[in-house]
């Protein structure tokens, strides 16, 4: 085993904030591993796109001699990674990383008026998936898609990607909605999020002050034992049926 395994083997927690100048972890050829890390945030990272140096020039680069050869796995890096917490220009550090272990996910500043919710960086990337903290964003809707769209394109179609959709967040039971200062809808009638609701256990709604309804149609949250709802200045109704 060499110097450069296991950089730091008994730390738990790493916080990396703004350092908006930082490009990598570890200025070498090896690539630095923590196996006991289990809570890791990035925030307001732009340049840096890998924890190896070594993988930051390869990238750049694009030369034959390392065009073959397989990307940076943040999963082997962090293979027991538990809490992740990143920013909207932190996202591509992941790639098309798995993380089979991570429970707790907060993703965060979203600034950019009129910015769509990233539902696909969702999709089989965090099967474990647990805690979802979405905030500090300007998202007007989240998980707006459509998951009976495609229904009746092709024989069973519309089912595989309903499937896809809602085995991405089976395992989720808390959802915290925190300063979000454009969000209109929480839910919508055949969207994703109204299938991720109907299995959450514990839902927080902070400080969303363009909400005037959080639940526009008559549904049964037969999971849902904790709601908090605090500071959303605009709140009209908590939830309203049609007759």
């Amino acid at each position: 085993m060499s110097a450069g395994d296991f950089f730091f083997p008994r730390l738990t927690t790493l916080t990396l904030d703004e350092l908006p100048e930082l490009r990598s972890f570890y200025k070498n050829s090896h690539t630095p591993t923590w196996p006991h890390l289990k809570e890791l945030l990035v925030r307001h990272c732009g340049k840096m796109r890998s924890f190896s140096f070594a993988s930051e020039i390869q990238s750049c680069q694009g030369s034959a001699t390392h065009e073959n050869q397989p990307a940076l796995s943040l999963e082997k890096v962090f293979p027991h990674l538990k809490r992740l917490t990143l920013a909207r220009e932190d996202v591509a550090l992941m790639q098309h990383d798995i993380f089979g272990d991570l429970r707790e996910l907060t993703l965060a500043y979203y600034h950019e008026e009129n910015v769509n919710f990233p539902s696909n960086f969702f999709l089989q990337r965090f099967p474990n998936l647990e805690y979802l903290t979405i905030e500090h964003s300007s998202f007007e809707e989240i998980f707006s898609e459509d998951v009976f769209a495609h229904e009746g394109v092709t024989p069973c179609g519309g089912l595989i990607e309903r499937e896809k959709h809602l085995k991405a967040f089976g395992n989720l039971k808390r959802l915290w909605l925190n300063n979000l200062w454009n969000l209109r809808h929480v839910w919508k009638d055949g969207s994703l999020m109204a299938e991720i609701l109907k299995q959450i256990e514990d839902l927080w709604i902070w400080q969303c002050p363009s909400l005037s309804i959080i639940f526009p149609s008559l549904t049964s949250f037969q999971s849902l034992t904790y709601l908090q709802v605090q500071n959303c200045t605009g709140l009209v109704h908590i939830g309203t049926c049609s007759a």
